[in-house]
Formats: C-alpha cells, structure tokens, sequence
C-alpha cells in the first residue's frame, strides 16, 4: 500500500515599509504630516526627536512667517506656568549639530521640506530652530543649497498640504515676527504689535511614529505569524489593513530591542501588516 505524503507548505514573504519617522505637526490651523530623513540626515532627525520628545518645545509657535518662503518654528514657545503671566520664551537649546546639507544624498530646499535654521555665516550653528519651505528656495533667490554650505533638509510633506498652503498667501495684518533679540521672559505686549492675543498665535505640536519592516509567515491553515526586530524602550504598533488607507491595531507592545513575533489568527487574504514605534 502507498503511504500518502503530506506535506505542510508555509509561505514566507516580506512587506516592505521603509523605516522613516513620520512626524506629525498637530496645529491651531490643521494637521499635516512629514516623512523624515532618518537615515540619510540622522544627527538633525535625532535631534529634532529630542527636542519634540522631551518637553522642550511644549507650546512652541510659528514665530517667523514670511509669505511666499518660509514658516519657522522651535525656537520660541509660551511658558504657562504662571497663570497670572504667560510669557514667550525662547525654547531651551541642547547645543549646536553638525551641518549634513552636504553629507550623503543632497536634498534641496524645494516646497513642502522641513530643514534646520541657523546663524548665517555659521555653518554648524543649527540647534532647536526648524522651518519648511513654502516655495521652491533652493536656487535663487534664496539660494538655500549652497550659501554657507546649504542649510540641512531632514524631511518633505506628505499629507495635507492643502494646511501648509494656508500660509503661503500674505499673512492677516496681526501676523507676527519674533526674532532672537527679544529678552527672555519679556511678555507679550512687549513682542507683538496689534494687542495680539496668546490664541492668535499657531501652535505646533509634535506627535511621532517610524513604521518598521515586517515579516509574515503564512501558516498550512490560512493564520499567520508576524514578526519583526522591534526597538527597545518604546511602543511598536503592530497594525493591519485592506486597503492601505484604514488601519487597525492588533496589538501595542513595548519593543525590547529583540526579535517579536505575533500570531495573528485571522485568515483574511487581503491582510497587509506593518508596525509603528509611537514615541
């Protein structure tokens, strides 16, 4: 008698995702999104994670809005701890980063990029200060690339840019510039022309995730195993969807720093997976 042979197939495939921070600018006027340059800028990526991370932009503002060129932020925020006086200060510096506009992959100034402000004639001066470009400032006039060794863009926007658009036309007559002679602690009246009030300004608060490279394992019965090398000390989000456009989660662990894997009982053949640090 034949004995049958039965084999149990398992597939192995791979879903690629590249392993960029996303980060959020949660803001008075809307919400956009930017992809950041973690690999080819990682001194400015981590840097800018720092500062959003750690507390120190906490009510930061949009204090340079220059029609037509660019907004700046990270350098100026509203300390509340004094509820009698809000006061504008400027954000708390870690110290100045090396310049990496000519490091790697040479990314340009052109609309819709986030890169690092500093000192002009300074080339290693950029430390907490940020803007995006509101047009292409690469060339000229501006000639972002290349005056003093270019400065740094670290990121692009890749949603809404309906919102970063609103900036683009001639500010309202209250807009404001704040620039770094200002005297710490100076309230507002001291600042801003126009009686302008603490909830005119545009607040811009940070939120980050980085999605991750996984692998799935499809088992003989239709589930799956997902695995991937998670990251230490934060949250790594697995998710899932159909359609690439809606996602929902599978489960929240905190990464460390180890290989995970997760079964995932479901036998949906339309299931695409991936995973987010949300730091």
């Amino acid at each position: 008698m034949k004995r049958a042979l039965i084999l149990g197939v398992t597939l192995l495939f791979t879903l690629s995702i590249r392993a960029a921070t996303i980060a959020t600018f949660n803001t008075s006027v809307g919400s956009w999104d930017l992809e950041l340059y973690d690999e080819a800028r990682p001194i400015t990526v981590s840097n800018f994670i720092k500062y959003g991370t750690s507390g120190r932009y906490a009510n930061q503002l949009i204090h340079r809005w220059v029609p037509g060129f660019v907004i700046q932020g990270g350098g100026f925020r509203v300390d509340t701890s004094n509820p009698a006086q809000y006061q504008i200060v400027p954000v708390e510096k870690y110290g100045n980063i090396l310049n990496e506009a000519r490091i790697s992959t040479n990314y340009s100034n052109v609309y819709g990029t986030i890169a690092m402000a500093r000192v002009g004639g300074q080339v290693n001066s950029a430390n907490s200060q940020w803007f995006i470009n509101l047009k292409d400032n690469g060339g000229p006039p501006a000639n972002l690339d290349t005056v003093d060794e270019g400065f740094t863009v670290f990121g692009r926007v890749i949603s809404a840019t309906n919102i970063l658009n609103l900036f683009i036309p001639n500010p309202p007559a209250n807009g404001i510039h704040i620039n770094d002679t200002i005297i710490p602690g100076s309230p507002m009246a001291v600042l801003v022309t126009n009686d302008l009030g603490y909830d005119d300004l545009v607040y811009v608060h940070l939120t980050f995730r980085r999605d991750l490279d996984v692998e799935v394992t499809r088992r003989p019965d239709g589930t799956r195993r997902v695995g991937w090398a998670s990251v230490a000390g934060v949250t790594n989000a697995l998710e899932y969807s159909t359609n690439f456009t809606t996602w929902t989660t599978v489960t929240n662990l905190i990464g460390t720093g180890n290989p995970i894997q997760v079964a995932d009982s479901s036998t949906d053949l339309q299931r695409i997976y991936r995973v987010k640090l949300l730091y």
